[in-house]
């Protein structure tokens, strides 16, 4: 199982200083891989419907810094070696798909092929409405971006030919290294994982239940089947919010306790089949934010 964390590059954490330093910090601790979260704007008004809290509120302030993840996923590229950069997840329907594929298959060019692309439709109406796309047309919409982004990365030329967009031969350039990039699709609806199932490398869900866990890998497992694929080419990468004791916060938490509890925890995903986890530590102290991720490094993983 692998291991990764997220950037310091929204709220308090956003500095330049904390994303380069957190980045070296990171790779020399072994950590497989650093993620961006996306968000463009954040709307005063949001109807209540995020899955990430006890009430559908989305508790990030509305002021809270995000910095841009191509940009953080450039800065930390170029100042790491061997470290992989990814997003977790972006919203593809913030951005247009042909720009998306260039700006990502450039930073994976420069950084030797280290990028994952964790992509998801979106859950915020407004957000997405504001920046042109139609929400209720973002799965389709979604579906052939990606296939858009494969057919830029490999092809040259390269078209395409969809209901949303219409591409005559281009030439695109720079290729990934491998000329395609890993995609890990974010979500637990039935249509994020049958999108898995059919474009994906890897799920990534976000703070699920150990039940919730089991159900979607069940899904996928007879998806795979039912379309002739091998469930064992799919990643499946977790997002957990993490602190090693009970804290005051709006947000739902999956490992909260001691090393031998969350030691405990990650035992059960490994005999899942768990291939990464992703750890978000809650501490807004920095430093605390720094430490947990030593104490995760130093005292817990190893044991795993």
């Amino acid at each position: 199982m692998e291991y990764a964390a997220l950037m310091p590059m929204m709220e308090e954490h956003a500095t330049p200083e904390n994303l380069v330093g957190f980045a070296r910090t990171a790779e020399s601790l072994g950590f497989h891989a650093l993620f961006a979260s996306d968000h463009v704007i954040i709307p005063y008004q949001i109807k209540p419907v995020y899955k990430g809290s006890a009430d559908g509120h989305f508790p990030f302030p509305k002021e809270g810094i995000i910095i841009d993840p191509l940009i953080a996923m450039s800065v930390v590229g170029m100042a790491t070696e061997r470290i992989k950069v990814a997003t977790a997840i972006m919203v593809l329907p913030h951005r247009n798909p042909v720009l998306v594929a260039k700006q990502l298959a450039s930073i994976d060019y420069l950084t030797g092929g280290r990028v994952i692309l964790g992509a998801g439709v979106g859950w915020m109406e407004e957000e997405i409405t504001m920046l042109g796309q139609p929400f209720s047309e973002r799965g389709a919409w979604c579906t052939e971006a990606i296939d858009l982004m494969r057919t830029m990365w490999a092809d040259e030329p390269a078209s395409y030919n969809g209901q949303f967009f219409q591409i005559p031969d281009v030439g695109f350039q720079p290729k990934p290294v491998k000329r395609n990039i890993p995609i890990f699709i974010g979500g637990t609806s039935k249509p994020a994982l049958r999108r898995v199932v059919k474009q994906g490398d890897g799920w990534l869900p976000s703070n699920s239940t150990f039940e919730m866990l089991e159900d979607g890998i069940a899904t996928l497992t007879d998806g795979c089947e039912q379309h002739g694929r091998d469930y064992g080419e799919l990643t499946i990468c977790l997002r957990a919010r993490m602190a090693f004791e009970a804290m005051e916060t709006k947000y739902k938490v999956m490992f909260i306790g001691s090393d031998d509890e969350i030691l405990d925890k990650l035992g059960r995903l490994k005999e899942m089949g768990i291939g990464m986890v992703l750890f978000e530590p809650i501490y807004k102290d920095y430093g605390q934010w720094v430490e947990a991720h030593h104490r995760l490094a130093e005292n817990i993983l190893p044991k795993v």
